[in-house]
């Protein structure tokens, strides 16, 4: 209810055109890749689930309102985390959510694997992965810190907003998505 036909068709394409098609879009994809897996963490006894921490959450999110920003740290910073995994580095995992905070879960290995640290050898579309604030720089396949607003870039994954302007090739702040005008 926050954007209009346009601004819809500009998010999401053809993956709905209403707020009914949203609501149900996004339920399915939240369903899917964090609702379910998070259930099967709890009930390996491999993650922690906070109901209450949950609540004050989706209260921060209805709080926001038509903000007019797509910055998820908006919503973040009102949210502490409703989940923890609890698997440590080595431990066997099926999804990232099993493990502890500064791991992921390795398909290779299936074990809750160290993110690369700045100047560890990366891939830029398989592990290791980069940690967080980390970008895996192609040119030397190498961690490297995100820029920021202002510094050039190629891509927005390298930007700690991660938005890069395509005509100045500078690291941007992210646009407003749905103003509704």
């Amino acid at each position: 209810q926050c954007c209009n036909a346009e601004e819809l068709a500009q998010i999401q394409g053809d993956n709905f055109s209403d707020e009914q098609g949203c609501t149900a879009h996004y339920t399915n994809m939240f369903e899917q890749f964090f609702a379910t897996p998070i259930k099967n963490a709890v009930e390996a006894g491999r993650g922690t689930y906070d109901a209450a921490k949950a609540g004050k959450c989706v209260e921060a999110f209805k709080a926001l309102g038509c903000t007019g920003s797509n910055n998820p740290s908006d919503f973040l910073d009102n949210c502490e985390t409703p989940y923890i995994g609890l698997q440590a580095e080595g431990d066997e995992c099926a999804s990232i959510f099993e493990c502890r905070a500064g791991l992921f879960c390795s398909t290779q290995s299936k074990t809750c694997t160290a993110y690369a640290a700045s100047g560890e050898a990366c891939s830029t579309n398989s592990e290791p992965f980069c940690g967080q604030g980390l970008y895996c720089d192609s040119s030397t396949s190498q961690c490297a810190q995100q820029k920021n607003v202002g510094d050039d870039c190629t891509s927005g994954i390298e930007c700690s907003t991660f938005a890069c302007d395509d005509t100045t090739n500078k690291c941007a702040e992210p646009e407003p998505v749905c103003t509704g005008q």
